[in-house]
């Protein structure tokens, strides 16, 4: 009888703990980067690019949505960056000639203020996007718009 008094107080007390440890907050794991896309379209002529408008979300999942290195940053630590493309020239084949600046800011350490790190301009930026295209990491693959926009998140990273 005594036993099973013991038995059962520490049932309980396992199913306690478990309860307990399962009510936990936990800890949500965020990507690297908070990064906000601009487009200016201005400069292309003919009215059948009114798609692009869908690139500047497209942009910020691929950027945001990835998990660029194997660390865990927390909401705090990502790395706010503002990537402003200017559309300079498109051909029939939905090949686009564009400008584009990268603005990089970091947290500074044990601290909520932030500072500019990084300020790239590339002004020769060339790629393919018909309607309706997916952007999709691919390691193995070279593509013009994903392979451009890896090379200067990795570059934003380091």
């Amino acid at each position: 009888m005594i036993y099973t008094r013991t038995i059962l107080k520490v049932i309980k007390q396992i199913l306690f703990c478990g309860i307990l440890f399962l009510m936990l907050p936990t800890q949500a794991l965020a990507q690297e980067f908070e990064c906000v896309v601009e487009i200016n379209t201005d400069q292309l002529e003919g009215s059948s690019f009114e798609y692009l408008k869908n690139l500047k979300p497209t942009l910020e999942n691929y950027i945001n949505d990835y998990q660029w290195t194997e660390e865990d940053f927390e909401e705090l630590e990502r790395i706010n960056c503002q990537i402003q493309i200017l559309m300079t020239s498109s051909t029939s084949d939905f090949t686009f000639s564009a400008e584009v600046v990268f603005q990089v800011e970091r947290p500074i350490f044990n601290s909520t203020a932030r500072t500019t790190t990084v300020l790239l301009s590339d002004n020769a930026w060339q790629f393919n996007y018909p309607e309706g295209k997916s952007l999709i990491h691919d390691e193995l693959q070279f593509e013009a718009i994903t392979g451009f926009i890896d090379y200067y998140c990795y570059m934003m990273l380091g």
